[in-house]
C-alpha cells in the first residue's frame, strides 16, 4: 500500500500500544515498515521544530508499505475505537476514509 509520509505517521500515532503476545508482533513490525530509513528522512526533509515533526510536503513520495490481513485488523479496530472515543484528527480523518470507509 502507498502511503505519504503524513499517512505513515497519522497510522504511527493511532497503533495500540498494549496487546497481547501476537498483536504485539505483528505490532513492531508494521512499526518497523512505517518508520523513517535515514534516505526518507532525507528525501522529504523530516526534522524536529520546536517539539513538532516537520517534512517538506511538495517533496514527499508515497512509500510502498506491505500491511497484512491482521495489521489491516489492527489499524481498522484502532481507528474504529479513536472514532467511538471521538479522538480522531486531522492527521488521522483521511486514514479512517481509506482502511474503514472506503478499504483498497
Amino acid at each position: 500500500m502507498n502511503l505519504t509520509v503524513t499517512e505513515r505517521l497519522g497510522l504511527l500515532s493511532i497503533l495500540p500500544a498494549e496487546g497481547n503476545y501476537a498483536t504485539m508482533r505483528v505490532l513492531t513490525e508494521l512499526r518497523s515498515e512505517l518508520g523513517f530509513s535515514e534516505a526518507d528522512l532525507k528525501a522529504a526533509n523530516i526534522r524536529e521544530e520546536n517539539g513538532r515533526t516537520m517534512w517538506n510536503k511538495n517533496g514527499q513520495e508515497p512509500k510502498d508499505i506491505a500491511i497484512g490481513e491482521v495489521a489491516r485488523n489492527i489499524v481498522v479496530d484502532a481507528l474504529k475505537a479513536a472514532d467511538d472515543q471521538k479522538r480522531l484528527s486531522d492527521l488521522t480523518v483521511p486514514l479512517y476514509e481509506r482502511f474503514v470507509i472506503n478499504p483498497e
